[in-house]
């Protein structure tokens, strides 16, 4: 199908450009958003999704308060004319500058948050090796950046307002195929922001503990240095596999070594909000439905209602020793029998 886009010299194939260069249902154009002001109040989390090759749209997001988790769940399906306009039912963006300011909204929903919010990029995005690995249907070939930066508006929970200013944002891009579980033991994302440095890093262990990927990069004064080695030393909550702070090394290319503290303030329970083969996945048209989590109930009974452990907690964060600041922490660990989570030191080798 031409759309306007055609009119204009952006084609990377013969194809019109609402055709992606791979068939496979599971193509998906996507963006990740995660937002948190500085004094903890709150954290939101959402994930949209365009799949041509299937006509579907879809959104997850999640607000994080002291008490609870709620999470919205939204699906339709597109047309051509979306393309460029990536809505899904009270979900809105818009991109003011490429790479520089967005606008995002959430009107009103059944979760009872809304907000109204302007993102500008603090830095040039970062780019991640290519995700390449597998075979056939079991496969994933995708590319995926970051960005960090700042938020300004107002978010309302029940008519509460709270307005937010200079709250810390991180986007998501990713394209391509790709599969939920990508050979995860121990999957860490994390990216942050410090008087001295920016770290980012995506680092996944396989079940039998060795590293199936770690990328990333130190961003500082002097340039962006990518990482080749990482480290961690995850601690837990008593019994369970519930992470709740810990630390993670990681050694650049220049042989500098960082190391990063958490310390949990607000507990983001992910793997239950569409995560583990929801995303992308047949939906009715028009679909918009939420729930709520109770923070407060035993951590066993909330980790058994999750389909996977993906955690994204807001946790008091610091560097190399230094002042307190405030960042996520996301990561996975599998519940399988052929997984022992091991602390693991930054070793040279590991760089892959």
């Amino acid at each position: 199908m031409i759309t306007d886009w055609d009119d204009y010299f952006i084609h990377q194939t013969a194809d019109p450009i609402l055709v992606p260069h791979d068939p496979a249902p599971n193509f998906m154009d996507r963006f990740y958003w995660n937002v948190h002001d500085r004094e903890s109040r709150f954290a939101i989390g959402l994930g949209l999704g365009q799949y041509r090759n299937t006509s579907r749209m879809d959104a997850i997001a999640y607000v994080l308060l002291p008490e609870e988790q709620r999470t919205v769940r939204m699906a339709r399906r597109t047309t051509a004319a979306d393309f460029a306009d990536p809505a899904v039912g009270p979900v809105s963006f818009g991109i003011l500058e490429p790479l520089k300011r967005w606008t995002w909204q959430m009107r009103d929903n059944p979760s009872g948050v809304r907000w109204d919010l302007e993102f500008t990029a603090n830095r040039p995005p970062v780019e991640f090796a290519p995700f390449e690995f597998g075979s056939g249907s079991d496969r994933s070939d995708y590319r995926h950046f970051v960005q960090l930066g700042t938020v300004e508006g107002e978010v309302s929970v029940d008519g509460e307002a709270i307005v937010v200013r200079q709250g810390l944002a991180i986007r998501d891009r990713s394209w391509g195929v790709r599969r939920s579980r990508e050979r995860q033991g121990l999957h860490l994302w994390l990216h942050h922001r410090f008087d001295a440095c920016d770290v980012f890093l995506i680092y996944n262990e396989a079940r039998d503990g060795s590293v199936a990927y770690c990328d990333g990069a130190v961003v500082d004064e002097h340039g962006r240095h990518r990482i080749v080695s990482a480290g961690h030393d995850l601690t837990f909550v008593e019994g369970s596999l519930d992470v709740c702070g810990g630390t993670v090394s990681v050694l650049d290319e220049r042989g500098e070594t960082r190391r990063v503290e958490y310390d949990r303030v607000l507990r983001g329970y992910v793997g239950g909000v569409g995560y583990g083969g929801w995303a992308g996945a047949e939906h009715p048209d028009g679909l918009l439905e939420a729930e709520v989590t109770a923070i407060d109930r035993p951590v066993e009974e909330i980790l058994a209602a999750q389909p996977l452990l993906l955690f994204d907690h807001i946790c008091r964060i610091r560097l190399d020793g230094g002042a307190w600041t405030t960042g996520s922490m996301q990561l996975g660990i599998t519940r399988s029998s052929q997984f022992a989570y091991r602390p693991k030191n930054v070793v040279a080798e590991d760089a892959r």
